[in-house]
């Protein structure tokens, strides 16, 4: 483990007992014959099949590589791992134009912005759980409203909650619905309104009444008390939006290490990888009684090297570890699987987000060890498997990780 990081033995044993008590329970399963008299047999076999807990990553790059070749082994890629996918309902790109919509399969493209029935049908072809990004993250607001008094973009903005649910609502569960409420400036005059948290969840529960309304912040919000001990602005939000009525399901929290400057991030890593120190502050959130997770995750590797691919690895494992562990938390979502596609011009490293190499797979679309990490993690140690157990009395008994398993009895298949 790189020496940046820090854990001690302590916070080994919880990461550990955290694991085991947490995502793992005790199953019994019934098998009757056709007669429904107890089934008894041996030799039979359980597999695990795919996590109740979510493992996410965005898929901006669906069909937007140049290559056909790449296109293929990026969808296969993170359905190796992933079962959770974040769609790009940027409202700037959803109707760049009032009226003009970019719903449809066939719509124009925009580079990482497919449109997100594309990204839908991907999703429902491959099992995975979609997940709605910026149904009101005002940073991306469209032009048109710039120039309009704040109370018509609340109005438009309640207006485009409504369109997006007769939509998808029935498709969709998690929604998004704030995120990074600490710009300076904001895009339109609504953005400074005290109660834009307020009403737009107040909207998003009138048009998604049964789906899971999320509230998202961005790092230095959440995570800053770990270098000045200070408490985040986010949870003083979190309290006054509660407070007055915000229906919020549950907390997220992003973890991007955008540093500009390599050197910067190798000076002050240390201080956000204290993982007693991390678990700390979300055992803080848990104080709101709503489920947790980590919605959007770059760990950088900027030298593109050995090392630095090494070191990238090592705090992936750390801090998935404990997240994993934590009873409150049942979401991670990496944010860019490939490195060359981020924020930023296509494969170009001098721009935007490209800077900090924080994929999981490189431009040539090779895994880097941070991929190997998570399929070690995600797809064998954290499994269950197990053979020649018996069924006796028609009682089959075990413990594992929550989650879909198939079972092989006398020939048969199960899926449960």
């Amino acid at each position: 483990m790189s020496d940046f990081i820090k854990i001690d033995e302590k916070t080994k044993n919880r990461i550990r007992q955290g694991i085991e008590e947490n995502r793992k329970g005790d199953f019994e399963i019934t098998f009757l014959d056709e007669s429904n008299n107890p089934i008894n047999a041996d030799d039979v076999s359980i597999k695990f099949s795919k996590h109740d807990f979510e493992f996410g990553i965005n898929i901006f790059m669906i069909d937007e590589f140049l290559e056909d070749w790449k296109n293929s082994i990026y969808k296969k890629k993170l359905c190796q791992i992933f079962n959770v996918a974040t769609l790009p309902f940027y409202w700037n790109f959803n109707e760049p134009e009032e009226g003009k919509y970019r719903f449809d399969v066939d719509c124009e493209k925009q580079y990482r912005r497919p449109s997100t029935d594309l990204c839908l049908k991907f999703c429902l072809e491959n099992g995975l759980k979609p997940r709605l990004h910026g149904l009101a993250y005002e940073r991306y607001f469209p032009d048109w409203l710039i120039s309009l008094d704040s109370m018509t973009v609340k109005e438009k903005l309640d207006y485009r909650m409504k369109i997006i649910a007769e939509r998808y609502k029935d498709l969709i569960e998690l929604i998004e619905v704030t995120n990074e409420m600490h710009w300076d400036e904001g895009r339109t005059s609504y953005y400074k309104d005290p109660n834009y948290v307020i009403n737009s969840f107040k909207s998003a529960r009138k048009y998604f009444p049964n789906n899971k309304l999320i509230i998202n912040e961005a790092f230095p919000q959440v995570w800053k008390i770990m270098s000045d001990d200070t408490l985040g602005v986010y949870f003083t939000d979190l309290s006054s939006a509660l407070a007055k009525g915000a229906s919020i399901d549950e907390i997220q929290f992003q973890f991007h290490m955008f540093f500009n400057d390599q050197n910067d991030y190798i000076t002050n890593r240390k201080k956000f990888f204290k993982i007693d120190h991390l678990l700390e502050i979300t055992d803080k959130y848990t104080e709101f009684g709503l489920p947790l997770g980590i919605s959007e995750i770059t760990i950088p590797s900027y030298l593109n090297n050995e090392l630095t691919d090494e070191e990238q690895a090592d705090a992936i494992e750390a801090i998935y570890s404990a997240w994993f562990s934590h009873k409150a938390v049942h979401h991670i979502t990496y944010w860019n699987l490939v490195d060359g596609t981020a924020g930023g011009n296509y494969g170009d490293f001098a721009s935007g987000e490209n800077y900090h190499y924080g994929g999981l797979l490189r431009f040539d679309m090779s895994e880097k060890p941070a991929y190997k990490v998570l399929d070690r993690l995600i797809n064998h140690e954290w499994t269950t498997n197990i053979n020649n157990i018996s069924v006796k009395n028609g009682k089959l008994s075990f413990r594992g990780f929550y989650g879909e398993y198939d079972i092989l009895l006398q020939n048969r298949k199960y899926h449960v």
